[in-house]
């Protein structure tokens, strides 16, 4: 079995989301089929990377089709869970043309949450953290060899 990441997060996040899913103890690298980077997209591109797919403003089921593509990798069934009941339903729309086995779940556990949260909260607590730590600047992607 193959397991990888979809996030819709972007390049400039990548090293970063993988620090983040290591240290709460998720890897998902040697679980794919490739560990080379797949690029799809122009501008910020898509990119694959230690098992994870970072889409970041490309649709998830275009690049997730293009990387199936890529690599020539036609699994028996795909089983894709999302935060959001719209990237289920594209994801399996578009899995379906090409018929691929799917089960999608939409994941709502954090919802009560989210639901919470507001600009004006957002904006409070950045204005608090920029002045607790007035040093502080936006993540950097890191740099390439």
């Amino acid at each position: 079995m193959v397991t990888i990441a979809l996030t819709a997060r972007s390049l400039d996040l990548t090293y970063r989301t993988i620090e983040q899913l290591a240290e709460v103890g998720i890897h998902f690298n040697g679980t794919g089929l490739f560990e080379c980077p797949i690029v799809y997209g122009d501008g910020k591109p898509a990119l694959y990377m230690n098992g994870v797919l970072f889409c970041g403003n490309h649709a998830k089921e275009k690049v997730l089709l293009n990387w199936l593509d890529q690599i020539n990798y036609h699994p028996s069934k795909i089983i894709f869970i999302d935060d959001k009941m719209k990237n289920v339903t594209a994801v399996g729309n578009a899995l379906a043309k090409h018929q691929f086995k799917y089960v999608g779940m939409r994941y709502a556990y954090l919802d009560e949450h989210k639901a919470k949260v507001s600009q004006e909260v957002i904006d409070k607590e950045l204005k608090e953290f920029a002045q607790e730590y007035p040093d502080a600047r936006p993540i950097a992607p890191m740099p390439s060899d």
